[in-house]
């Protein structure tokens, strides 16, 4: 909430207290989603050393078969993108199981299909994910100039992020607004 909210220094706090509250025990209950939070919060302020880090941790904790379930799966898709990692596990795990509708959405994400991944996000009724996929995918189709598109995807992400106060993505997603125009 509080790096939604851009409180960063408040965030990282946060995350550091998590992690602590584990107890750090990565073989026998691995904190992935302390860990997610973590790297984001990393990545937020600039420490994409420690986001590797805590991706490295993560990913030797999961193993094969991929390990992290739920929605963590796809937040540890978009963590992975967001740091250019390969994501190659995400995708093979989904395609062993095509029952599970969270790896589907993770191997979504993997491969770059943002919208797909954000329309399954809807179905499964995770609103905070939608909209991080949708401010995900926004930035990808202004990248591309595909404004039109752009405007679909940020206004369902702004219309969750104006509702909860998430300033830090409402600010990001009306500079993408602004730079598709």
């Amino acid at each position: 909430m509080r790096l939604a909210r851009d409180d960063v220094v408040g965030a990282a706090d946060d995350s550091d207290r998590a992690l602590e509250l584990t107890g750090g025990d990565w073989e026998v209950e691995p904190p992935f989603y302390e860990a997610i939070v973590g790297a984001q919060v990393a990545l937020a302020q600039g420490r994409r050393t420690d986001a590797l880090a805590l991706v490295e941790r993560m990913i030797a904790a999961s193993g094969k078969p991929l390990t992290i379930r739920g929605t963590d799966v796809t937040e540890f898709a978009l963590l992975l993108r967001d740091l250019d990692l390969p994501r190659d596990a995400i995708v093979e795990e989904a395609e062993s199981r095509p029952a599970a509708p969270w790896l589907q959405v993770a191997a979504c994400v993997a491969r770059d299909e943002l919208e797909r991944a954000a329309d399954g996000l809807a179905a499964l009724r995770t609103p905070p994910l939608e909209a991080a996929v949708r401010l995900c995918a926004a930035k990808n189709l202004v990248a591309e100039g595909r404004g039109a598109e752009v405007d679909e995807q940020l206004q369902k992400a702004l219309a969750f992020y104006r509702s909860v106060g998430a300033t830090r993505y409402i600010r990001e997603g009306e500079a993408l607004l602004a730079a598709a125009s």
